[in-house]
């Protein structure tokens, strides 16, 4: 697989013979090195920063053709993870090859994941949480308590269980 990403193609048969840049030409075309270490990725990226160049009718990510030019093929079902925290940078030096455990493991030891309320999906505050796992062991329905706090009953039913919001 990596071999074909950083092939130069051979020349196009229509059009005058033109060769067109390889992946790895037009991967450097678009990284401009800082003085912090990181080498910033100028092209296209996803709505989280991460950098994407199409290859072949697919969209590769950035860092991981970074990884695939420095270290060669990234073993099957793994993530390339940033040491620096900046989905745009492509410096191999900043990444790391690990499972998605590993990259969440990761977030976590660094303070970057967002539980509880700070979570940007969630409805309920700390405060809700706690009323809920109380009133629920004095008796109210699941049905009450939905209606009560504006969710679902499989909601209320995994707060009670303490299957979410495992951290209050």
């Amino acid at each position: 697989m990596i071999k074909e990403y950083f092939e130069i193609p051979p020349a196009r048969p229509q059009g005058g013979g033109i060769k067109w840049p390889s992946l790895a030409e037009r991967f450097w075309q678009n990284v401009i090195k800082q003085e912090s270490g990181c080498w910033l990725w100028v092209g296209t990226t996803i709505p989280r920063g991460y950098g994407q160049i199409g290859f072949k009718g697919k969209m590769l990510l950035a860092h991981r053709i970074a990884w695939e030019l420095r270290y060669g093929e990234i073993p099957r079902g793994m993530c390339v993870c940033h040491h620096c925290d900046n989905p745009a940078c492509v410096n191999p030096e900043h990444l790391f090859v690990g499972t998605h455990k590993d990259n969440e493991d990761d977030k976590w030891r660094k303070g970057r994941g967002c539980r509880g309320s700070q979570h940007h999906n969630a409805k309920l505050t700390e405060a809700e949480v706690l009323s809920i796992r109380s009133e629920r062991q004095i008796g109210l329905s699941l049905s009450t308590l939905a209606n009560k706090y504006g969710v679902s009953r499989k909601l209320i039913l995994l707060i009670s269980q303490h299957k979410i919001w495992t951290h209050i």
